[in-house]
């Protein structure tokens, strides 16, 4: 099961019917982006895709980008 908080990225193939997982982070970090734990070659056609996954069910206030 994957935590309630994650930035989930991606590699979708060319066709956009297969994914594999390439990278989850934890968006509570300091920063997004770091290095990969092992190569990922993206080709021609194919997509990369990102996904942030927060829980708010707990607050009674509008989260914004970057809270």
């Amino acid at each position: 099961m994957i935590a309630l908080q994650r930035i989930l990225g991606f590699k979708m193939d060319d066709k956009g019917q297969n994914s594999k997982l390439i990278a989850v982070g934890d968006p509570q970090r300091p920063q997004a982006f770091y290095p990969l734990e092992h190569e990922v070659t993206v080709s021609a056609g194919e997509t990369l895709l990102a996904r942030c996954i927060y829980n708010t069910t707990t607050q009674d206030t509008m989260t914004r980008i970057g809270q």
